[in-house]
């Protein structure tokens, strides 16, 4: 199921829009070193093109996968993956290209993954092993004009990412405060709401009190809003919301309410119980004894038994 939050949504706009960029990125350097013919480097670039135009497909079919995982799989992919490319550069004359690893704390940052330390102290030591590990790569004979053309590719290339992250973070921030906005007026809007909920719920209480509409078979909730001058979505919302009920409960225990109150009062040794049951609106007396049970606990025969019990000690 696709996710409503508008920070996922965007985020996962965004993290296509980034491999996107990585994929031209790598796609321009696997051409300048094809030209310069620098093997290592040419197959090493192409593959990673050709990588993320897969993981571009992977992710835009499985739009229902959460984005942190991701994020923090391709972080961890991306430091391995440069490596050998930072080493072999590095030790090509070619220093420019630690720009790289500096992109990675910025981007953790942007995508606000969590734990930034341990992602920036991975960097480093990732960073710091490529220094010392460099002259153990291959060295590529790098000409003047092609370390020219790398390294001003590597400055463009990591400006761009590097406006782009801030982009990210500022529209992240943006969103952010917009939906926090829209909650607190959703939380006003519900505060001012459930205050008419309350006045209207305690209208309704009193009305059934003093009127005792529900002696008439026919009351339902439309009668009930005709009578309150109001309509029946809000005479609904408020006994939800503020009796945390809803009609025909309410409705059910006041009918049974008033057939207790005749029978505690002695009305049978003057009625009989179908009388009471139908002076409360009940039609059928096996209706009114499936909501006696289900509202007192026990049958009327029951409760009279119970209560003459009681009276007689």
């Amino acid at each position: 199921m696709a996710s409503n939050n508008p920070i996922e949504v965007y985020t996962k706009k965004m993290a296509v829009i980034f491999l996107l960029i990585v994929t031209s990125m790598f796609g321009s350097f696997a051409i300048l070193y094809t030209i310069h013919d620098i093997l290592i480097l040419k197959y090493l670039t192409i593959f990673y093109t050709i990588q993320h135009i897969v993981w571009i497909i992977f992710f835009l079919r499985y739009k229902q996968l959460p984005i942190e995982p991701a994020i923090l799989m391709y972080i961890t992919c991306i430091i391995v993956i440069l490596f050998p490319i930072i080493c072999i550069s590095a030790n090509s004359g070619y220093p420019v290209v630690f720009f790289w690893y500096a992109l990675v704390p910025i981007g953790v940052i942007a995508f606000e993954v969590k734990d930034i330390t341990m992602w920036t102290v991975i960097t480093l030591i990732a960073s710091i092993s490529a220094y010392f590990l460099s002259p153990h790569f291959p060295n590529e004979n790098f000409s003047l004009s092609l370390i020219n053309s790398v390294n001003f590719m590597t400055i463009a290339w990591v400006f761009i990412m590097t406006t782009f992250f801030v982009g990210l973070f500022v529209k992240k921030n943006e969103i952010n405060k917009a939906t926090k906005d829209e909650e607190t007026t959703k939380i006003e809007e519900n505060k001012e709401d459930l205050e008419k909920y309350k006045v209207l719920y305690n209208e309704i209480i009193e009305h059934l009190d003093k009127v005792q509409p529900f002696k008439n078979p026919d009351f339902d909730e439309a009668m009930l809003a005709k009578n309150l001058e109001t309509n029946s979505h809000y005479i609904s919302s408020a006994i939800n919301v503020v009796g945390e009920t809803n009609f025909k409960t309410l409705l059910k225990e006041y009918r049974i309410k008033y057939v207790k109150s005749l029978i505690d009062s002695d009305a049978l040794k003057r009625y009989t119980i179908d009388y009471i049951f139908t002076e409360a609106g009940y039609r059928s007396r096996s209706t009114f004894n499936n909501a006696f049970k289900n509202v007192i606990g026990m049958t009327p025969s029951d409760y009279v038994v119970k209560k003459n019990n009681i009276n007689h000690k």
